[in-house]
């Protein structure tokens, strides 16, 4: 990811036939510092880790692999988050240090784990949602998508001049 957000993001990913990159659209205010709308997400709302974690892999995968994550497809042997995630169409998403490091702090927050080390979670269940809702065990495709247009429409009601 940039410093900042542009109107389309790039997106890398790798099939069977090679590297391949797409546009992804993003309906947010262009010359935006990723900072300020990584730190505006994470104090607006009481979930606030979960939609900054939800918008840094959002610029990467697609609704439809963020809804499907579990916590074990992040989350390396040794407690470190992988460098690449491979959708179950087989289309590998490479994902790169600053989204890592998002997800390691998202981790870090959820299961509420003292210091700076995933290490505590090797030996628990991983296969759990990624993103729980409030009311059920993770977002359907159609929910995830309409929580994004929300977390847009705020997006422009804050950084819109």
């Amino acid at each position: 990811m940039e410093n900042i957000i542009s109107t389309r993001v790039m997106n890398k990913y790798i099939t069977q036939q090679g590297p391949h990159i797409t546009m992804m659209l993003n309906k947010l205010p262009t010359n935006t510092p990723l900072h300020s709308i990584l730190e505006y997400l994470e104090t607006s709302t009481k979930w606030g880790a979960r939609n900054r974690a939800q918008f840094a892999l959002r610029q990467q995968l697609r609704i439809k692999d963020i809804s499907a994550l579990q916590v074990s497809d992040m989350l390396g042997h040794h407690g470190v988050v992988r460098g690449h995630y491979i959708a179950e169409d087989g289309i590998t998403y490479l994902l790169d240090e600053q989204l890592r490091g998002e997800l390691h702090r998202y981790l870090i927050s959820r299961f509420q784990l003292q210091g700076d080390s995933l290490k505590a979670l090797v030996n628990t269940d991983l296969d759990v949602p990624l993103f729980p809702t409030q009311k059920r065990e993770r977002f359907s495709n159609n929910t995830l998508a309409q929580h994004f247009s929300l977390l847009d429409k705020a997006l422009r009601q804050r950084f819109t001049v």
